[in-house]
């Protein structure tokens, strides 16, 4: 009788990583290979109240995965995913699933978030260097799924092991729109990856000098050179006894600091990022729950009890034990928004504004847009927020039954189509005018705000038009302590150079880190860091690809120019005289497309026929002599009349190419008719009756060649974002009857329909 033993297989390969946020180790990761064809990769991330531990092991057979299990833990939450070669297999707090996933499909090459050691999968791809750019395939580990990723060759960089200095080769990588640089050393391993739009670094445990502090390029900046300590629960009590919970991150020196606050209902965590930044540089930052959301008490009326908390909880911060009194305050979307509606209050502790991608009040873009109802965003976001703790994982999610958005009245949208209510849905809809808005109605007080504001938003931002009205309107005023800057970017502004089928290029996404900190170091601190020379505007041109910069928006090169509607589909230089109708049937505008798209990523190159666009009417001019930049703010003025009470008006831009494509150029501008008069409240038109009225296409920066022509669409639909106006002036909360309705556009001397922008040389 013999004996055999079985051999424990044998670790090939092992590394350890960290991650950084901001130069800050937030958390670590590792990866082991072994002889079986076994590789495990850990991570473990731990950022203020945030810990999630990731587990991914894999399973190869002459180089290629042939199962895998990856296991997420999070806030006492476990998601599991297993792979088996044929079927993918989900288990997670909203339930089980299985999905088709055949071997065929599997990529060699992995992409993840946390887990470093995943992308010494690249070393299976074959390095052309005569190629400069590549495109693979890839497994996204943290979105279960494939994406397209292109390579390009960038320059090696050196750095140090101990005492050793290595050459390190680069390699730019974009997925899912967002760009990255990977380093591998000399053994083709993996040691190094930068994100710099997220600020994030992954780095081989004992690597140094292979990324630079971006800051550390202008020593006039505050440095950073401070530990930092985070405070994990501070209590804000309100004027009416509400406590509204926040976190804080700051030095752990003893001392003072100016207070860079943000006011969020996407849970305080997943916003102290930024203190990783801020503290070490000698700021206290604070992110406080909004009210009725996360750890604060009080019932969420998304953005109503905003001017009244932040007019409270800047004053409240400014008095803090660490606080040397001076506040300002940063954030994107709804963390914009509750800065101009605090700052309309006037609090003395607060000193200037960094509202990001903002929508303005409740009537001119979110949940109505000049009287027409966001359909699909509210509902996308109201899903999000509509429990006490913001579940972002459904920022990527669909709706289970598409078709429910058909319903009526849209009371029942919510349910039909996500299998739940949300609470303020049927709220949003009777307050069907800005008059029932008290709280988020701040655009008319805009003006008492008179700090300091750096506004920043994208062409392509869902909210962008407000910091296209709140740029307007202070410029207007006189105002000289604004500034502002405008990229091709979505709402996920300055982290992708793609939008729809339209690349960019890299130069269009710029590091904003040492202008905002230039800014606050400016009015918080009081340095003399050069802010005041700073240029008051820099926007992007698209098509020419360009950053330009200006002291004024519109450019003060740029000339107002104006086309007149004519027959013909014309865009003419003088009034015609004419008219013409289309015909709009909401009962037959069921399209549902674009549901599955982010709502808030708007269209920025969007190539089609013009029947794509819906049927309506559309106007062109005669094609540039020479080349043209074109750029907002953009005015239509229409004479219309209409065979209904009610019906919507949308006036997109377009870019018409020499081969008849054509290209939006911008967001359109958007009328529910019924609140021609005024916003404050829907009052019918009369039936064929002439009326005068204008419409606002989002501002944006485009030229255009010689040879192409600008067209104006219009039409009265852009359903399933917006709601469908059923035409009978049945109010919107409990609206059922359609009939269609019959547009009537005037042209001429007694109707002079026109479109005003203006124009300069590239």
């Amino acid at each position: 009788m013999s004996l055999s033993l079985q051999q424990s297989p044998t670790v090939l390969f092992h590394r350890n990583y960290v991650n950084l946020i901001n130069g800050t180790e937030f958390g670590e990761n590792s990866v082991s290979v072994s002889s079986d064809g076994t590789s495990s990769y850990k991570a473990d991330i731990h950022l203020a109240s945030i810990n999630i531990s990731e587990v991914l092991t894999t399973h190869s057979k002459e180089g290629e995965v042939v199962n895998y299990s990856f296991d997420v833990f999070q806030s006492n939450s476990h998601t599991s995913f297993d792979w088996d070669g044929k079927t993918l297999k989900i288990d997670s707090k909203q339930g089980k699933k299985s999905l088709p996933f055949p071997a065929s499909q599997m990529p060699k090459v992995w992409f993840a978030n946390y887990i470093g050691g995943v992308f010494n999968s690249f070393s299976s791809l074959d390095w052309k260097q005569d190629q400069s750019q590549m495109t693979f395939s890839t497994f996204l580990v943290d979105g279960q799924g494939l994406n397209p990723l292109t390579v390009q060759k960038i320059s090696s960089h050196s750095y140090k092991v101990g005492n050793e200095v290595l050459m390190a080769s680069g390699y730019k990588v974009s997925i899912a729109g967002i760009s990255a640089s990977l380093y591998f050393g000399p053994k083709g391993h993996f040691v190094g990856e930068l994100v710099p739009s997220q600020n994030y670094e992954i780095l081989e445990s004992g690597v140094t000098g292979l990324f630079d502090d971006p800051i550390a390029k202008y020593p006039e900046l505050s440095q950073s050179k401070y530990d930092v300590q985070t405070i994990k629960k501070l209590v804000c009590v309100t004027r009416d006894g509400t406590k509204l919970v926040a976190s804080a991150v700051l030095p752990t020196k003893p001392g003072k600091w100016p207070i860079i606050l943000e006011r969020t209902p996407y849970g305080r965590a997943a916003s102290l990022t930024d203190g990783m930044f801020y503290a070490p540089r000698g700021y206290a930052v604070i992110v406080q729950d909004v009210r009725g959301t996360g750890d604060s008490g009080g019932k969420f009326d998304p953005f109503i009890n905003e001017e009244k908390d932040g007019y409270d909880t800047v004053q409240w911060a400014a008095h803090l034990p660490f606080s040397d009194g001076k506040v300002g305050m940063i954030g994107g979307s709804y963390l914009g928004a509750v800065q101009w509606q605090a700052a309309v209050t006037k609090p003395p502790a607060l000193k200037c504004i960094v509202p990001e991608v903002s929508p303005p009040d409740a009537f001119h873009n979110f949940p109505y847009e000049y009287g027409v109802f966001m359909l699909y965003p509210s509902l996308w976001w109201g899903n999000i927020v509509k429990g006490k703790n913001a579940d972002l994982q459904l920022i990527s999610s669909t709706p289970k039954d598409p078709k429910g958005l058909l319903e009526l009245p849209l009371t029942k949208v919510p349910k039909a189509t996500l299998g739940v209510e949300i609470p303020f849905f049927k709220d949003w809809l009777s307050r069907d005018g800005l008059d029932q808005w008290k709280g988020f109605d701040f655009e008319k007080d805009l003006l008492k705000s008179k700090i300091p504001a750096l506004q920043i938003s994208g062409w392509w931002d869902g909210d962008g038009i407000g910091t296209d009205l709140h740029w307007l309107k202070m410029r207007a005023a006189g105002r000289k302590n604004q500034w502002l800057i405008e990229g091709p970017w979505v709402h996920a502004f300055d982290r992708t150079t793609i939008v729809d089928d339209q690349n960019y290029g890299p130069g269009s996404i710029i590091d904003l880190d040492p202008i905002d900190l230039r800014f606050f170091d400016h009015y918080l601190k009081g340095k003399h860091d050069g802010w005041l020379k700073q240029p008051k505007v820099r926007y992007f041109v698209m098509g020419q690809n360009q950053w330009h910069i200006a002291q004024d928006f519109p450019d003060p090169a740029a000339k107002s120019s104006m086309l007149y509607l004519n027959k013909g589909h014309n865009l003419e230089a003088k009034p015609g005289h004419g008219s013409e109708s289309y015909r709009y049937d909401p009962s037959k505008d069921t399209s549902l497309h674009e549901v599955g798209r982010n709502p808030l990523i708007t269209s920025g190159a969007l190539h089609c026929n013009l029947p794509g666009l819906g049927k309506g009417l559309y106007f062109e001019s005669k094609p540039f002599a020479k080349s043209q930049i074109i750029e907002g703010p953009y005015h239509v003025n229409l004479w219309v009349k209409i065979n209904r009470p009610s019906a919507d008006l949308f006036v997109y831009l377009v870019k018409i190419w020499a081969n008849h494509k054509i290209e939006v150029i911008d967001v359109p501008g958007k009328l529910n008719l019924s609140y021609a008069k005024t916003l404050q409240h829907p009052s019918n038109v009369r039936p064929g009756v002439v009326y005068h009225v204008s419409l606002f296409p989002w501002m944006s920066a485009v030229e255009f060649k010689k040879g192409q022509k600008l067209a104006l669409i219009v039409t009265s639909s852009e359903f399933p974002m917006m709601a469908r106006n059923l035409n009978t002036g049945q109010p919107i909360l409990t609206g059922t009857k359609m009939e269609p309705v019959k547009v009537t556009l005037l042209y001429g001397k007694d109707n002079p329909s026109s479109f005003s922008f203006y124009k300069m040389a590239p």
